[in-house]
Formats: C-alpha cells, sequence, structure tokens
C-alpha cells in the first residue's frame, strides 16, 4: 500500500505485552491501587492475541489556545481528561541538570 501520510494504527501484538503491562500498571498506580493478578493476566492476553478485545494506546495534545481543534476533537468522541501536560527544560549546568 503506498505511503499516504496518513496514520496507520495496529493492534497491540505479543511482542508489545511488556510495554502494555507497564503503562496499565503506571495508570493504575496513578490512581492509586495496583494492577492485580486478573487485570495483568487480561493485559497479557490481549496482547497474545485475545479474539474479542484488541489493544490501541491513543494520546492526543492539543495546545491550550487552540480552541478550533480542542472542538474537533471532542466532536470526534475525543474527552478532555482534567490533566496537566508539563515539562522541565533543564539546561546545563543547572541544579537541575544532574550535572
Amino acid at each position: 500500500m503506498p505511503d499516504d501520510g496518513l496514520p496507520r494504527f495496529e493492534p497491540a501484538g505479543e511482542a508489545d505485552a511488556d510495554i502494555l503491562l507497564h503503562l496499565a500498571r503506571a495508570f493504575h498506580a496513578e490512581e492509586g491501587h495496583p494492577l492485580d493478578a486478573d487485570s495483568t493476566a487480561a493485559v497479557v492476553g490481549i496482547a497474545c492475541g485475545e479474539p474479542l478485545a484488541r489493544g490501541w494506546t491513543l494520546h492526543l495534545e492539543v495546545e491550550v489556545r487552540n480552541d478550533r481543534a480542542a472542538r474537533l476533537y471532542c466532536a470526534a468522541g475525543f474527552e478532555q481528561t482534567g490533566r496537566r501536560l508539563m515539562r522541565l527544560r533543564l539546561q546545563a549546568g543547572s541544579p537541575n541538570a544532574g550535572g
């Protein structure tokens, strides 16, 4: 198929099990409860080809002032999470740069 510049999505596979578990554990820890054994088995099952489930990891960022894009994505079914994307730019020699 020619490269038309459109995004391609493929379901998670067995090779993705470790990263899916890492993401699921991080999500559950952030929400204040560990990933239990049944949920861990479910994540591994999805990665190993569970026929009734697929794993997709999709995150969308929109600039705070870009209301037009936010409305477009909300209309497409995306939901605002109420979380803030934050970063810290480190400069060489700054106390936070670690050296």
